[in-house]
């Protein structure tokens, strides 16, 4: 294929993931020097959704997007990177970046900016237990999303632990990359269970969290108890 229908096919895509998915933002490519058109040093472009209108720019030249975090440690480990949590254009959002690998040479990379907000779509709420609650936590146990609030986004897990003990056993399980769960005591001095379970994606590995206070737990334990008996 010639460079321009390569471009086309490119930018069609890139559009119709952002137009198309809600849970998509944005997505952007960019290049190293010269490597997608040889004569043209900084090749690269962001499509987003503009209510509902397909916005197509450019991202900055190759001397600034090259030495963004996202970029160069993309460049560096040529694996997919996942950036901590944060917020633009009040949107909180994670961006996840692609290697572009040709005959095992770097030639730039694929970003993808996510909204973290959509995550509310899970339902976490219950009859049963009415202080559950739902969170999505990083690979450095940022919070990426919890159902209580937005407030909570960008804090780190580890601070809602009373005793570091028990937050160094969830360390330990999470490299495990299976299923866990813990008994602990929040920060609060409230006694808490929480149940992990792993997202993997390609080299790194997130976890949700469905955490519920242990008093809820018993009660429902001794309802069972009683309707059987």
């Amino acid at each position: 294929k010639s460079n321009s229908a390569v471009e086309n096919y490119i930018i069609k895509s890139a559009g119709t993931a952002a137009l198309n998915n809600e849970d998509i933002l944005a997505v952007g490519v960019a290049f190293e020097k010269n490597a997608f058109v040889p004569e043209v040093a900084d090749y690269s472009f962001y499509a987003n959704d503009a209510d509902g209108e397909l916005d197509i720019s450019p991202l900055w030249s190759y001397s600034d997007y090259s030495n963004h975090d996202v970029y160069a440690e993309t460049k560096q480990t040529k694996e997919l990177v996942i950036t901590q949590p944060y917020v633009e254009n009040g949107r909180n959002m994670i961006s996840v970046s692609y290697p572009i690998i040709y005959q095992e040479e770097f030639k730039g990379v694929v970003i993808v900016d996510i909204a973290v907000d959509n995550f509310s779509k899970i339902d976490s709420t219950s009859e049963d237990y009415e202080s559950l609650s739902y969170e999505v936590v990083s690979s450095q146990y940022i919070v990426a999303y919890h159902s209580l609030g937005s407030e909570y986004i960008g804090t780190n897990l580890k601070d809602t632990f009373k005793k570091e003990s028990q937050f160094s056993e969830v360390e330990e399980n999470s490299e495990t990359g299976e299923p866990f769960q813990i008994n602990m005591v929040s920060s609060k001095g409230i006694k808490q269970q929480q149940f992990y379970y792993p997202i993997t994606l390609d080299n790194t590995t997130w976890y949700s969290i469905t955490t519920v206070n242990a008093r809820d737990v018993l009660a429902a334990a001794n309802t069972t108890y009683l309707l059987l008996g």
